[in-house]
């Protein structure tokens, strides 16, 4: 367990194994926890950092729903300096995907690979007439996420969400079910960050490092639909799909996430 003082928060990091560095970022709802399934082999591997984004874990925000996905990047690039990481291979979940992308795009000689999983970065199918339901349909269901939380229903609101699109809530273990819950203001701010799933795409154009986009095949048509989309952006880009898994293999189906991991690293 390490905390430091990073960009002005307090950022709390751990670190696993030795080899090629691999920084795991997390998505919304959760902390560095969501990668337990998963460190213990990657680590046999690679040198792993995994760490809680601020306002997420033991990470502080005041208020927790301050935060910005420009500061997201900026803490992520003080910590690969932090430990003198040197070029590193970058995994995202969800929003997560989204920032490692950003960080990639941002600062492409801090980058040897980008492994992004189902990034939620939507504005990518606004001009799809085909997937127009589905992005309304989403706009809805985090309308009224986003009232849920305002109005102190954060339990309500964290069901409705994982219930819509990651796993069934009742699937969950309590205590994830607890900590999912206590971190809706976090993904309240997130809601109101306009750049929060939003890339460049000329940035990314430019992008040389290897991208692994990654799906589940039970994953919702729309998050696969804007993988296919960042694969016409993405230059360097590879797919996989994740067969029996959706959006948050690490959890679900950690042995499948990581045999994909070891396997686009050694081979790229």
């Amino acid at each position: 367990m390490t905390i430091e003082q990073i960009n002005g928060t307090t950022l709390y990091y751990e670190e696993a194994g030795a080899g090629e560095p691999l920084v795991l970022v997390h998505g919304a709802w959760v902390d560095h926890t969501t990668w337990d399934a998963v460190v213990p082999r990657l680590s046999e591997s690679f040198r792993v950092v995994t760490y809680d984004l601020r306002g997420h874990g033991a990470s502080t925000l005041d208020p927790p729903d301050a935060g910005t996905v420009h500061e997201d990047v900026a803490d992520l690039v003080a910590l690969v300096e932090r430990l003198e990481l040197g070029p590193v291979n970058v995994a995202g979940i969800s929003s997560g995907a989204c920032i490692a992308l950003r960080f990639a795009s941002e600062h492409p000689a801090r980058v040897r690979r980008v492994l992004p999983h189902e990034p939620p970065c939507g504005a990518y199918l606004a001009d799809d007439s085909e997937h127009k339901e589905p992005l309304d349909d989403v706009g809805e269901i985090l309308g009224d996420v986003a009232r849920q939380i305002e109005a102190g229903d954060v339990a309500g609101a964290a069901q409705r969400f994982f219930d819509w699109g990651v796993v069934p809530w009742d699937d969950l273990p309590p205590a994830t079910q607890v900590l999912v819950a206590a971190h809706a203001n976090a993904f309240l701010g997130q809601l109101r960050d306009p750049d929060a799933v939003d890339l460049d795409a000329d940035a990314l154009r430019a992008l040389s490092a290897p991208v692994l986009l990654s799906e589940g095949a039970r994953s919702l048509e729309f998050a696969r639909a804007i993988v296919d989309q960042f694969a016409l952006v993405v230059p360097n880009a590879h797919r996989f799909v994740l067969p029996d898994a959706g959006h948050v293999p690490h959890m679900t189906h950690p042995d499948d996430y990581v045999d994909m991991v070891v396997e686009f690293v050694r081979s790229t």
